[in-house]
Parts: structure tokens; sequence; C-alpha cells
């Protein structure tokens, strides 16, 4: 639990950073990314 609780602080914390530091579209080009392989696997019926 702890693991978790810590890599889920980074997880945000860098986010965050990133988007404080730098212009917002790294963060879109990484969500659009990553939504779009999450429904290439789920339409693929990846088990």
């Amino acid at each position: 639990m702890l693991t978790s609780a810590v890599s889920g602080w980074i997880g945000v914390w860098g986010t965050l950073r990133l988007v404080r530091t730098r212009s917002f579209t790294p963060f879109v080009v990484y969500r659009v990314a990553l939504g779009t392989a999450v429904l290439v696997i789920v339409a693929a019926g990846w088990r």
C-alpha cells in the first residue's frame, strides 16, 4: 500500500510539474496516445 501511495504521488507530482513548466501540448499528446492505445487493445479483444 505504501508503494502504491508513493508511486501515485510521484506520478501526480510529475504530471503537475510538466504542465506548470511547459506547454500543455505534451500532456495532451500523451493522453491522446494512451487513450488510442487502450481503445485499440479493447477493440482487438486482447486479454
